[in-house]
């Protein structure tokens, strides 16, 4: 199943993103970033809040299904 929002891992910094700490901190940690496009090797491209865009490899990022839903959809899951 295609998630529609991810939200970076927490060993993700700025650094990685290749942006300034604020802009990280504003739009990116602990936030929904929208999945614009996601290949078979589950590379992601997500836009932030700000419609910037960022490519994601597997390891960086975890899955939710609706933005700031993701106790909603584990509980969709187990029933």
């Amino acid at each position: 199943m295609r998630a529609d929002y991810i939200q970076v891992h927490r060993k993700v910094n700025n650094d990685t993103f290749g942006c300034d700490p604020t802009y990280f901190e504003q739009f990116i940690k602990g936030k929904p970033l929208k999945v614009i496009y996601q290949n078979p090797e589950h590379y992601v491209r997500v836009q932030d809040e700000n419609q910037e865009e960022w490519g994601l490899f597997p390891g960086q990022y975890t899955h939710q299904s609706a933005a700031g839903d993701s106790e909603a959809s584990q509980k969709q899951e187990s029933v």
